[in-house]
Formats: C-alpha cells, sequence, structure tokens
C-alpha cells in the first residue's frame, strides 16, 4: 500500500504475493500454533518414558523438516503440509496424554498408596479397637497375635494387587507407546523398557520398606508412649492372678515380649505374599496366571476384579511361612517372593531391632507395682485350718489367758479387707493395662475368710471359757445349797465360800476379756448365736448372785457355831489316838521295817498309802474347823515324817515294780527278735533314774536290791552284744553250756534271752569272753580259709604256640604267675596252720596244703619235660639228624 501511494512501480511477483496476504498469514499463525503445540507436547512427556518414546518424537520430526528445509513462502502445499503435522501432533498428544494418566493415575497413585499403608492392625485406641480390629472387646496374647498375622496377610494381599497394577499399568505404557515401533525400533528402546521396569520396581520396593518402618516405627511409639504425652497408649491388657502363692502378671512380661516379636514378625511375613517382577528372566508379566488388559484396569470395577483375582492366585500359590531355607520361593509355583529381600534389609533389620526388648523396659515399673500387693501375702497361704489350729495351739500351750492375739489378727485381716477394696479395677502402666477386679474380688473374699476363721477360733476359745466359768458358778452353787449336817459339810462349805472369795478378786480379770472378746465379735460381723449373746448379757448377774447366796450362808453358819464347836473338839481328841496307833503300826508293820524283802515291802506301801489318805483327810478337816472356829491348829509331826516316808517309798518301788515288769518282758523275748539297741537305751535310762534317787534311801534293801538289778542288766549288756556277732558259731554255745551248766542252743524256737540270763555269764565273765576272742580269731582264720578256696577251686592254664605247632607249651608269664600264687597261698596255709585257734579247721587247713604242694609238683614237672621236648625239637628237627636216625625222629613225632 505504502509503494502503491508513492506511485513506484511493482513486479507482478509481488502483486501476486500481495494478493496472496491473508493466507500467508493464516500459515503463519496456524505454523506457529503448530510448533507451540509440538513444544508444549514434548515438554509434557513424563521424564522417565522420554527413552521410549523418542522413536514416535523423532517420527514426529519427520513430519515437520520439510517445513525446515524444502518449503517456502511460494510452495503450493503449505496447508498439506499443515494438515499432516497437526494429523501427527494428534496422534502423539494422545500417546502423551494416556501415558501421562497412567503414571499420575495408576504408577505413582500406586506407589503412593504402598507407602502410606500401614501393616499394624492398631488404632489410637489399642488391639481390639478401631476401625481394623476384629470386635470391640479385649483379646488374649493368642488372639492378638492372630489379629495381627491375618490383618498382615490381608495388608500383604493388597500389596501385591497394587504390585500387580504397576506392573500392568507399564506395560500399558509401553504397549501405547511402541504399539506402530518397528523391529529395529524396538531393539534400540530395549535397554530404555528394562530400566523403565527396573526403576519402578525399586521405587516399589522402597515405598514398602517405608510403610513397613512407619508401621513398626508406630508399634515402637506406641509401646514406649507416656500416658501424658499420649492420651490413650494402651496397647496390651493382662491380668493379675495368683501363680504359687505370688500375685504376678498373666500373661506374663516375656509372653508380652514373644507377642509383640510375633506381630513384627507377621509384618515382614506379609512378603512372602508380594512378588518380584521379570520372573526368570523373562519380559514382566502378571506371572502369566492373570491377564490384566489395560483398557479394563482403567475402571474400579477392574481394580476391583483385579484385586480379586490376585486373592485367586494367592490361593493357588499358598506359601509355607515356617521354609527358611527357600522363604524367597513358593514351593509351587517357585515365584520369588520380597520376603529374603525385606528381611536382608540393614534398614529394616535395624528397625525390627528397636522392638527387642521395649515390653522389658517397664519391668522395673511392673515391679514396683506389684511390691504394694506383698501385705497380701498371709491371705494366699493354702492350708488356713492347719494355720489356725497351730495358732490355737500355740496359745492353749503357753497358757495365753488373753485373747489380745485373736484380736490383732481379726483386726489385722480386716484391714487387709479393707485395703483389697481401695484397690482401683484397672492400672496403666504405659502401654500395659493391668485387669485387677478379679483379683480384689479373690482377695476380699479371702480376707473375709480368714477373719472369719480367726473370729470362730476366738469364738470357740472364748466360748469355752464362758462355759467353764458358768459351769463353775453352777457347781459351787449346788455345793451351796447342800444342807450341814455335821462339821464334814460346814469344812466342804467353808472351803467352798473360801476359794469363793479369792476368785471374787480375780473375776474382773476373767469377765473382762470374755466381754470385750465378744465385742470385737459383734464389731466385725462375726456370727455369734443368740444363745451365745445371751449368756454374756447374765454372766455379770450371775456371778452378783452367788456371791450374794455365799454371804447369806456364811452368815447361817455363823448362828449355828456352839453346836459344831462341841463336835470339833471331841473329834480332835480322839483323833489323836488314831494318829498315835497308826504310827505304831507302821513302826512295826510298815515297809520301813529292817530285812524286809522288797516284793513284801511294795504290798505294805499300797496297804498303809491308803489308810495315810483317809488319815490325811481327817487332819485337814480337823485343822479347817480349828481356823474357823478361831483355835490354835494342832500340829502332828509324826504325820509329816510318814508323809515324807511314804513318799520316797513310793518313788523307789514305783521305779523298782516298773524295772521288774521290763525286765520279765525282756526275758521272754525269742533271743532272735531281740533289739540290742533298744534294750540299751532302755536299761540307760533306768541306771540314770537309780542314781538320781534321793540319797537317804540309798541304804534301803530296796534301793540296793534295784540298784543291783539294773548294774547287772548293764554289766551283761556288752557280753550279749558280742553273742550276736556272726562268730559265734553252735560250738561256742555249746561251750558256754558246759561252762554254766545250761542249755544254750539259739537255734530252738522256744530260745529265749531268760536262758541267757540265767546262765549268770556276768559270774564268769572271764572265761566268756575267752570264748568269744577265740570265736573272733577262729571266724577270721575261717575267712582266710574260704578265700584260699574259692582262690583254687578253678584255675585255668594258659598254652602259647610254638613254631608252627600251634598253642602246645605252657605260657611262661601266667605260669610264673601261677607258681608265685601257688606259694603264697602255702605261706598263707602255713601259718593258719601254727594258729592256736585252727582246732575246728586243722583237717582242712592240712588238705589244702598238701593240694597245693602237689599242684606245685606237678607243674614244676610239666615244665621239665617241656624243656626237654623243647630241646629235642630242635634236636630231631635238623634234617641230617633226620636221615641218620630216622626211626628216633619217628618216634619222637608220635609222642609229640
Amino acid at each position: 500500500t505504502g509503494v502503491q501511494t508513492c506511485a513506484l512501480p511493482i513486479s507482478p511477483e509481488a502483486n501476486s504475493l500481495y494478493a496472496q496476504k491473508a493466507t500467508l498469514f493464516r500459515f503463519n499463525e496456524e505454523l506457529t500454533y503448530m510448533l507451540s503445540r509440538y513444544y508444549s507436547i514434548t515438554e509434557s512427556i513424563n521424564p522417565r518414558c522420554h527413552s521410549i518414546i523418542a522413536p514416535v518424537i523423532n517420527e514426529l520430526n519427520i513430519y515437520i523438516n520439510p517445513g525446515l528445509l524444502q518449503l517456502t513462502w511460494k510452495s503450493l502445499n503449505i496447508q498439506l503440509y499443515i494438515n499432516s503435522v497437526s494429523d501427527a501432533l494428534d496422534n502423539v498428544e494422545v500417546i502423551v496424554r494416556r501415558i501421562n494418566g497412567i503414571f499420575r493415575h495408576r504408577i505413582d497413585s500406586a506407589i503412593k498408596t504402598v507407602e502410606n499403608t500401614s501393616f499394624i492392625c492398631l488404632s489410637e485406641e489399642g488391639f481390639g479397637e478401631g476401625p481394623n480390629s476384629v470386635n470391640g472387646s479385649s483379646h488374649s496374647v493368642e488372639e492378638l497375635v492372630a489379629t495381627q498375622q491375618q490383618f498382615s496377610q490381608s495388608v500383604g494381599h493388597r500389596m501385591n494387587v497394587l504390585n500387580c497394577e504397576v506392573v500392568s499399568a507399564i506395560r500399558e505404557v509401553v504397549s501405547i507407546v511402541t504399539s506402530g515401533y518397528s523391529d529395529a525400533d524396538l531393539q534400540s528402546i530395549a535397554p530404555a523398557i528394562a530400566d523403565l521396569y527396573a526403576h519402578h520396581e525399586h521405587s516399589l520396593f522402597q515405598a514398602l520398606l517405608q510403610a513397613m518402618q512407619n508401621s513398626v516405627v508406630y508399634l515402637k511409639r506406641r509401646i514406649t508412649a507416656d500416658i501424658l504425652l499420649h492420651p490413650s497408649p494402651v496397647v496390651f491388657n493382662v491380668e493379675l492372678i495368683i501363680k504359687m502363692r505370688v500375685v504376678d502378671f498373666s500373661p506374663s512380661l516375656e509372653d508380652l515380649q514373644k507377642c509383640l516379636n510375633r506381630m513384627a514378625r507377621s509384618i515382614l511375613e506379609s512378603a512372602r505374599l508380594i512378588y518380584r517382577w521379570k520372573q526368570d528372566g523373562r519380559a514382566p508379566q502378571h506371572y502369566e496366571v492373570v491377564e490384566y488388559q489395560s483398557a479394563v484396569l482403567r475402571t474400579e470395577a477392574a481394580i476391583r476384579a483385579a484385586e480379586a483375582d490376585a486373592q485367586i492366585l494367592e490361593k493357588v500359590l499358598s506359601r509355607d511361612s515356617s521354609d527358611e531355607g527357600e522363604g524367597d520361593f513358593h514351593p509351587k509355583s517357585r515365584l520369588k517372593s520380597l520376603f529374603l529381600r525385606i528381611g536382608k534389609n540393614r534398614r529394616m533389620t535395624k528397625v525390627f531391632l528397636q522392638l527387642t526388648g521395649s515390653v522389658s523396659g517397664l519391668q522395673t515399673q511392673l515391679y514396683t507395682f506389684l511390691q504394694q500387693f506383698r501385705q497380701f501375702d498371709t491371705l494366699l497361704i493354702d492350708s488356713r485350718a492347719d494355720v489356725i489350729d497351730s495358732f490355737t495351739t500355740s496359745q492353749q500351750q503357753q497358757n495365753i489367758t488373753s485373747f489380745d492375739a485373736y484380736e490383732d489378727n481379726i483386726i489385722s485381716y480386716h484391714n487387709l479387707e479393707k485395703a483389697a477394696a481401695m484397690l482401683p479395677n484397672t492400672h496403666i502402666i504405659g502401654c500395659i493395662r493391668i485387669e485387677m477386679s478379679k483379683l480384689k474380688a479373690h482377695l476380699i473374699q479371702e480376707a473375709s475368710a480368714w477373719k472369719a476363721a480367726y473370729g470362730t477360733a476366738l469364738n470357740n476359745r472364748v466360748k469355752s471359757n464362758m462355759d467353764s466359768l458358768i459351769h463353775n458358778m453352777e457347781d459351787v452353787q449346788a455345793k451351796l445349797r447342800r444342807t450341814v449336817h455335821d462339821l464334814s459339810d460346814v469344812n466342804s462349805i467353808m472351803r467352798v465360800i473360801s476359794k469363793l472369795r479369792i476368785d471374787e478378786s480375780e473375776i474382773d480379770m476373767k469377765l473382762l476379756p470374755i466381754v470385750n472378746a465378744y465385742d470385737v465379735l459383734y464389731r466385725h460381723n462375726i456370727n455369734v448365736t443368740k444363745e451365745e449373746q445371751d449368756q454374756v448379757d447374765r454372766i455379770g448377774l450371775q456371778w452378783n448372785d452367788l456371791v450374794a447366796q455365799s454371804r447369806y450362808i456364811l452368815d447361817h453358819l455363823q448362828e449355828n457355831c456352839p453346836k459344831f464347836r462341841s463336835v470339833l473338839l471331841n473329834d480332835v481328841s480322839q483323833f489323836h489316838i488314831q494318829i498315835k496307833l497308826f504310827k505304831s503300826d507302821y513302826d512295826k508293820n510298815g515297809p520301813m521295817v529292817d530285812h524286809i524283802e522288797p516284793r513284801l515291802a511294795v504290798e505294805r506301801l499300797k496297804v498303809f498309802k491308803k489308810q495315810f489318805i483317809e488319815c490325811k483327810r481327817k487332819l485337814c478337816e480337823f485343822q479347817m474347823g480349828e481356823d474357823l472356829f478361831g483355835f490354835p491348829i494342832t500340829k502332828y509331826p509324826e504325820v509329816d515324817q510318814i508323809a515324807k516316808e511314804l513318799s520316797l517309798l513310793e518313788k523307789l518301788y514305783n521305779l523298782y515294780t516298773e524295772v521288774l515288769s521290763s525286765k520279765a518282758m525282756l526275758e521272754e523275748k525269742p533271743w532272735i527278735e531281740f533289739n540290742l539297741e533298744k534294750v540299751k537305751q532302755m536299761v540307760q535310762t533306768y541306771h540314770q533314774r537309780v542314781k538320781k534317787m534321793p540319797s537317804a534311801m540309798r541304804e534301803w534293801l530296796g534301793y540296793k536290791e534295784l540298784r543291783g538289778i539294773v548294774d547287772e542288766l548293764l554289766d551283761t549288756l556288752p557280753i550279749l552284744e558280742q553273742l550276736m556277732a556272726p562268730c559265734i558259731a553252735p560250738r561256742h554255745w555249746d561251750q558256754l553250756g558246759k561252762l554254766t551248766n545250761h542249755t544254750l542252743d539259739p537255734k530252738l524256737q522256744e530260745f529265749r534271752l531268760k536262758h541267757i540270763l540265767e546262765a549268770k555269764l556276768i559270774n564268769n565273765k572271764t572265761d566268756v569272753e575267752e570264748i568269744i576272742t577265740a570265736a573272733q580269731k577262729e571266724f577270721e582264720l575261717e575267712g582266710k580259709l574260704v578265700k584260699i578256696k574259692e582262690e583254687w577251686m578253678e584255675k585255668d592254664f594258659q598254652l602259647a604256640p610254638f613254631k608252627t605247632r600251634g598253642n602246645v607249651i605252657l605260657k611262661p608269664d601266667s605260669t610264673s604267675e601261677l607258681l608265685a600264687r601257688v606259694e603264697e597261698g602255702q605261706a598263707t596255709l602255713t601259718s593258719l596252720l601254727c594258729s592256736r585257734f585252727n582246732g575246728p579247721f586243722k583237717k582242712d587247713i592240712m588238705l589244702w596244703i598238701s593240694k597245693l604242694t602237689a599242684t606245685q609238683e606237678c607243674i614244676s614237672e610239666w615244665l621239665n619235660v617241656q624243656h626237654l621236648w623243647i630241646y629235642l625239637e630242635a634236636v630231631f628237627s635238623g634234617s641230617d639228624i633226620c636221615k641218620e636216625m630216622p626211626s628216633e625222629v619217628k618216634r619222637f613225632n608220635n609222642i609229640d
């Protein structure tokens, strides 16, 4: 336009070009848009696909190159060029969008899902709670492990589904990109395809490692969480139980640590369900079992179908978790899993080792927590009845009248019952919730049972005392109601009243413990019968009535005193005469008469003891009457002397009778049943009792006879002990019989110990000891002779080989040893022959001396012949002698 305005000349070409102005501007805009599309498409390609999509870009560049090298603005096929390039860009853009969508929505999303997956079935509320738990209740250790294993297995299945999804997606990417490639193009990008698979396999493996690491770290954090920092750190529920009479945890701390280790193991075991890519070096496929079509996998329905197919695959390829040697393979399909690869990873090993001992870190706190239950140890004793019986017996043996010990025990167990009731039902230490409700109920029950047991024991004891006191009061009341006829009745009632006065000063000490004991039973709700309650309420009133009754009777007796005073004086004068007559008769005919036989003295002692008891009763009655009426107390020294003598005599003759009875029983014992140790102990006891008798009676005839019997038994015991030795033979018993003129044969069935005691062996002690000594020496001599007989009963000659003739000569060393043993036996027999105790065995000794002498001579002659034969064998075996003396050689060989 400017040229035309200036009226300048314009060439036809310029006019033609000017006429195409609008077309050229349109071409410029289309080319610019085409280039912008080119750069936009190439820049949007995922970097991971640059290598494998290079042939597509190269083909696109081929479409673009004519515009760079051949076409000009005058070219007529510009529009055709633009159309062809636009079509090529459309194709490439479709490919890029598809593969980018696959990378974004399938591959990267699957890897991110793997990385964010938790392998722990643990919500913020702990095991057994939360959305991933089986139900809302608490589980045992085995249930926790089973739940975690089931959860880990399901997670492993899902991870393998995502693993298969990533493989299928990459295969689809490769399929989309390489659908139009030539063989040369496929061969050129084969390394890039392999790198693409390797990169995503590594990315998926790292995501899986990160997921497992995050799960273990989260579990570790929950185990070691502080309740102040974490609102709900509980992972395990344990219960307090009584084990071996000690409060302990169930499950134990060791079981919890094992449970934690098994849970961590289940996380690692889930990797057995996730398989490696490129099995057996082939191109990546979905293990040639399940084919996933890329078009179908784009939808959610296809993903659910893929997950179902993966579960079917895992049922076909069921693993054996105990296969450690080939844990990376499935035993049937031989497909490798990621189990060993993850197990050998150092990062995972370090993470898993963090769980070791994590629960044990709470051991100190748990031990400190258990210490509070040591106060309940007394409740955990099995034998409650034995403890109560032992306590009651101890109180009775120590004669403890106070009931304070019972009350202390009841209060102690009452306090334990209150302490148990104050225990909480649950307690949390770290990650452990401790359930105590059952133990709490058991401790309360046991404390109540112990309290009731001691209460029952106290009730029995105090009821026995109360019954005894009531019985005594009723007995006193019965005695006070008796009618008074004579002085004896007066004395009887006065004794009762006197004792009642003494008891009156001590009644408070008897009644107060009973009342206090029942008060303890009431306060601690120990069951007491209504009858006992009424008795406790009435016992004080009953005692007051008894005292009032005694005072009334005492006043009544004082009114009748003159009548009984004259009777007392008359009875005392007559009693003086009786005492003198009794003393005279005792001196003449009593057990203390000189030279009286002990057996007669025993009979007289019984008679005079009975008479003395009656005299003593009257004496006490009269003295009490004198005291009642204010008379001087009459003394009877002869009665005191007789009482002292009778006491000594009774002690002496009781032992005398006991010794005679034991001796008689001992004499009737069969000799074969004689127990020496028991008899020794009995005689020693009697000897000690005799020695401890008072010195005043040692001149009495009964004491001397008793001492003689015991000493005789004591001296006879050593002889009896020697006679029981195995060396005593029948011939020795015959010698003892001839010595004592008694028949002594222990083989007889009726042979008793009395036959030995009647023989009075102690009177011939020296001769008896000589016989026993000879028996011991003869026994030793007989043992040596028997030993020689046993040794020479059978002896073997050992032969040795001589040249090629076999075993024909005596073995030198054994034969020499045999001759030495012969000489040793001869020496022993010679010494036995010289002994003066060889009488019973002299014939046997002489016989064996001759046998050994003959044996020695025989062996010596044998050796001489053997030496001569060996010498002649060397002579007659020479060739020259055989030629010169053939007949002698033949004879020698025949002898051999």
